[in-house]
Parts: structure tokens; sequence; C-alpha cells
């Protein structure tokens, strides 16, 4: 006899049993087991005349199994090509983002101008109409009158 450790699912495909009637011999130790990776293998003795391969072809797990890697395989195809979409949406929204960056560094500038303009207008209004009026840059600059009154003394 052949004795093999199988996880608890295919020790009870093997042995024709249920989980809980496995369970029930491994707490009487009837059946040995032991953890190996967060996972519970079981010895199980298979007869010498039927090898471990005409095991699983009898139970249909490797036609199982070859269905399962054939889906898995479609889904890691869809998903490849998820990843494509993925990164050509991104490279798009990279390029978008860099535009809207640019376009708030200008609008930034734009507000930056309309604010000193803004603060202009105000000190230029909050000064009496009469100073506007006559402000200094309409008079004559002093010596210009100084310079007026000596030549009309000397004459």
């Amino acid at each position: 006899m052949a004795n093999i450790w199988q996880t608890l699912a295919e020790a009870c495909q093997t042995l024709g049993i249920s989980q809980r009637t496995l369970y029930r011999r491994i707490d009487k130790g009837k059946v040995e087991s032991k953890t190996e990776n967060n996972r519970r293998l079981v010895l199980v003795s298979l007869p010498d005349d039927k090898p471990v391969a005409d095991n699983m072809a009898d139970s249909g797990r490797l036609a199982i199994l070859q269905a399962r890697n054939e889906a898995l395989e479609q889904d890691i195809e869809k998903r490849n090509r998820q990843i494509a979409e993925l990164e050509s949406d991104n490279l798009s929204l990279r390029s978008q983002l860099i535009e809207r960056d640019r376009q708030v560094t200008e609008l930034h500038q734009v507000v930056a101008v309309a604010q000193n303009q803004a603060q202009q207008l105000i000190e230029r209004l909050q000064t009496p109409f009469w100073r506007r009026w006559f402000s200094r840059k309409a008079l004559p600059a002093p010596e210009v009158v100084m310079d007026m009154e000596s030549t009309d003394k000397e004459s």
C-alpha cells in the first residue's frame, strides 16, 4: 500500500466519505493528519494496484481542474485587457491633469493682476474728488514756481 498526504477535500474524495466523517476519524486517531503551510493534510493509504493518477481521473478531478484552469486563463486575459484599458485611461487623465494645472497657474496670474488693479481702484476711489482734481501732478513743481517768482522780481 502506498501512503500519500492529501488535503481534506482530496482525502474525502479518495476515501469516499464526507468531511464530517473524516474529522471524526481524525479526532478518534484512526487517520493521521498534520498542518503544513496553514493547510491540513491527511495521510491516506492507497492500494498498490490503483495509482494516484487513476484515482484522480476516476473521481473526475482532473477534468474539473482543467476546466478551472481554462476559466482562470480566460479571466487572466480579460483582466489583462482591463489593465491595458486602465493604463490608457490613466495616460489620458495625466495629460488632462497637466493641462488643468497649466490653466490653474494662468488663472492665478490673472487673479493676481485683477487684485492689484482692484486695490489701485479702491485707493483711487478712497481719495476725495477735489484731491483727484487738484492733485499735485496738475500744479507746476515748486522749483518752477520759485523760478517764476525770481524772474518777476528781477524785472
